[in-house]
């Protein structure tokens, strides 16, 4: 018989972290002796806070460590000068170690949270909630020697004069699509703080057109016949797209054929006197459903990087498509002659 207890609530600030590239090229002995210095160190930054052992939970994580510090407030600012302070000694001993493959850097994640107290499976206290999740959320969007903090922290921290203006604000998508505000701890004056913009929010460099992507624009051209066909709606853009799609293919071909390997046309075999009109009323009699998939399997293979470039179900190309083309395939243009 499973016999039900009741859960006991806690107001939990955490200190997560870990080591950043903790197996990469290392061997297993180096990262056994990373292990053990950072629990030293952990150990040691911990011991200098005026607590009771009973507050504090330690949660291993493989490559890092949670620390729970429960219902303590004070200081204020427990969870952020506890996390400063295993920056700092990590930075120091770093400097002071010799071996490479047993230097190393951490990163810090801050939160807090009224969360369940609760034994795991070990009969040890352990702690559950969304406090603590988040808490491994955020610590993954961060770099080496930075600090990163919840909502909940920010809130209880913004207003005092020790964190004036050193928070900066970023945002995140992280799991389930849940949109956050993550606050970074920043101070250049000192060295061990990390206080860089983190890689994940920095803007990730703009994907270059494929060629398949750069011919589809550039069919641009037949915008005269596109308009004359598009309603403002119905199933008569995707015989469009479709027909876009495989000049697109065709001209991607055909630039790649060499004198062994000849393309053949994808387009419909209709005659040599076949005009535009002709295939879009070849396409236009295909089953729409065919048709719609088709469009998007093609937009999630092939267009999903490029979204800025397209409007209208990607039958039209926005100005910044266009100036993209001319960027990355500068020779394309010309070959289509567009204006």
């Amino acid at each position: 018989m499973v016999v039900k207890v009741e859960a006991k609530t806690v107001d939990a600030k955490y200190v997560y972290l870990d080591v950043v590239g903790y197996s990469r090229g290392r061997t297993v002995e180096a990262q056994t002796d990373i292990t053990s210095s950072l629990n030293q160190i952990v150990k040691q930054a911990v011991g200098s806070l005026s607590v009771s052992p009973e507050d504090i939970i330690y949660i291993p994580t493989g490559d890092g460590i949670c620390i729970g510090l429960l219902n303590i407030s004070e200081p204020y600012d427990v969870h952020v000068e506890l996390g400063l302070a295993i920056l700092k000694m990590v930075h120091d001993q770093g400097n002071a170690q010799a071996d490479p493959m047993r230097k190393f850097v951490v990163r810090v994640a801050v939160n807090e949270n009224v969360d369940n107290l609760i034994v795991d499976v070990n009969d040890r206290r352990n702690v559950a909630g969304a406090g603590i999740n988040l808490a491994q959320r955020i610590l993954a969007l961060g770099d080496g020697g930075s600090l990163l903090a919840g909502q909940g922290v920010y809130d209880r921290l913004a207003q005092r004069e020790k964190y004036h203006k050193r928070f900066r604000e970023h945002s995140a998508i992280v799991k389930h699509q849940v949109s956050i505000k993550v606050y970074q701890v920043v101070d250049t004056s000192v060295t061990y703080l990390n206080s860089d913009v983190p890689i994940f929010f920095r803007p990730r460099p703009e994907p270059k057109l494929t060629m398949l992507v750069a011919y589809l624009i550039g069919h641009l051209k037949h915008k005269d016949f596109i308009l004359r066909h598009a309603p403002m709606a119905g199933s008569v853009q995707y015989s469009l797209f479709a027909l876009m799609a495989t000049l697109a293919r065709d001209a991607v071909g055909f630039s790649e054929q060499t004198a062994t390997t000849k393309f053949y046309s994808h387009l419909p075999r209709l005659g040599a006197d076949a005009t535009l009109d002709d295939y879009f009323r070849y396409y236009d009699r295909i089953d729409f459903w065919i048709l719609a998939d088709h469009m998007s399997t093609f937009s999630e293979l092939h267009l999903k990087p490029y979204s800025g470039c397209f409007e209208w179900s990607t039958i039209f190309v926005t100005a910044e498509g266009l100036e993209k083309l001319k960027r990355d395939w500068p020779s394309i243009p010309k070959e289509l002659e567009l204006a």
